[in-house]
């Protein structure tokens, strides 16, 4: 493992910083997140403010350019790998230089500065890179079957995973974290494809919290003709549970859809039915589970297509009630729009749903305690990437073609900012300007929300 910091010409092919300026404390205190813009010649990082104008430039880093990022297999979705430590102080990013290779840098926001951190093998490959809730680690998936987890203080890799990996869901202490991974079982009778894992990076040791089993939980007869799969976990700190869907793996009519639950010591439990509220659905999807903490509920985002032809629904779920529905929207057939962002306010009590279909698009603000839609825009050309910039504020990426998500090349053009309360709407960066051929950006990680 090396350390190396590189300011040396472009011929060389080696990133060149230029530090051009550093923001005032004044400033700092109110940066919301960064906006990343590439064109021919480089990179180019820049704040983002609260109220949704465009800070200060904090780097340019010449040679880091478009040609050798889409050169590169990037990831499944074609977007570039970066992540905003939860401090908000240091942008880690996946960088591919001429040859093709890959390495992690690291770049310090506050000051300009940035490290390469040269791996025990060049990267060939990149899915994600994600954070530790103390800003400590990243967690690197680096191919469908290798993934690592390495220490920014020390500067080495400390763990290793040989095998498929969801991305992590870290304990508070960030030196233990759960993954989804491929299933304990391999008798035919099991028919799951994922199990659970706890790791204590403390003790580099590594236990199975469950053992999926379709014919023990008697699911078998209910399963069409493929096995059942685990996913979109959440850790809740108050009683130390890890809430989970586990549903048939998606590759056709779905009739399973369940919210599990399992404790750190492996005690495992199925929750609630989710498939059995809307019964007449052929196909039924979980975008993702949260933890409203407040209130002590669990929401999940569900779509679901049966007799009306599409349908969005944020279910609420405590263990001492039933699931209920606290909000719903129909589609029509010829305006269906596929969920492509979300995310939750930072106090957990608003969240953001971004919509996408060719040529058009949404973005709707619910209230996750009475089900109102405090906002909705539903004249946008394809929505991605929505966060927030406080409890009434939030910034969401409007692209030229359609969202990574929806599996296809693209670049973010547009940053827009909008205020609810006081309906203040602005445009943040506008690269259809041809100021930038890719434009994306970063907002700092919430722990309490990950994305699996």
């Amino acid at each position: 493992m090396k350390i190396v910091t590189y300011r040396i010409t472009i011929c060389l092919f080696f990133l060149q910083l230029f530090y051009l300026s550093v923001p005032t404390l004044a400033q700092s205190n109110m940066i919301s997140g960064y906006t990343l813009a590439i064109d021919s010649q480089g990179l180019m990082i820049r704040s983002v403010l609260q109220d949704g104008q465009p800070g200060e430039i904090i780097a340019t880093l010449d040679g880091f350019t478009l040609e050798n990022q889409f050169k590169a297999d990037l990831n499944l979705y074609g977007e570039m790998i970066f992540a905003l430590s939860p401090d908000a102080k240091t942008l880690a990013f996946i960088v591919w230089q001429d040859d093709m290779s890959g390495s992690l840098l690291l770049l310090d926001v506050t000051t300009g500065i940035y490290e390469q951190q040269t791996l025990t093998n060049p990267i060939e490959q990149a899915y994600s890179v994600s954070w530790s809730p103390d800003s400590t680690k990243l967690f690197i998936i680096l191919d469908i079957d290798n993934a690592l987890i390495y220490d920014v203080v020390s500067g080495k890799v400390i763990y290793t995973l040989n095998e498929t990996a969801s991305l992590p869901l870290w304990l508070p202490d960030s030196q233990q974290f759960i993954y989804i991974g491929p299933s304990t079982c391999r008798a035919a009778l099991c028919r799951t494809w994922s199990d659970l894992y706890l790791v204590d990076l403390k003790t580099s040791s590594q236990t199975a919290l469950t053992h999926i089993d379709a014919d023990k939980i008697g699911l078998v007869d209910k399963l069409n003709h493929l096995p059942l799969l685990a996913h979109h976990a959440i850790y809740v700190p108050d009683d130390e549970m890890i809430y989970f869907i586990l549903s048939e793996a998606e590759d056709g009519p779905i009739d399973i859809v369940l919210l599990a639950s399992v404790d750190l010591q492996g005690n495992m439990q199925i929750e609630a039915d989710i498939y059995d509220m809307y019964p007449d659905s052929f196909f039924m999807d979980v975008h993702n589970i949260f933890y409203d903490e407040d209130n002590k509920h669990i929401n999940t985002v569900v779509t679901s297509e049966g007799d009306v032809p599409y349908r969005w629904s944020i279910l609420q779920y405590t263990p001492s009630n039933e699931l209920e529905v606290l909000y719903e929207r129909s589609f029509e057939t010829s305006e269906v729009e596929i969920i492509t962002s979300m995310a939750v306010s930072p106090d957990g009590n608003r969240i953001a749903i971004g919509g996408s279909y060719p040529n058009m698009g949404s973005t709707t603000v619910v209230d996750l305690l009475s089900g109102e839609i405090l906002w909705q825009n539903n004249d946008l050309d394809g929505v991605c990437n929505i966060h927030w910039a406080d409890i009434d504020s939030i910034f969401f990426s409007q692209p030229d073609y359609s969202c990574p998500m929806l599996r296809r090349n693209t670049r973010f053009d547009q940053l827009f900012y909008h205020n609810i309360s006081k309906s203040i709407d602005s445009l943040v960066v506008n690269s259809q300007q041809n100021e930038y051929m890719y434009f994306a950006s970063v907002f700092p990680e919430i722990p309490t929300y990950p994305q699996n």
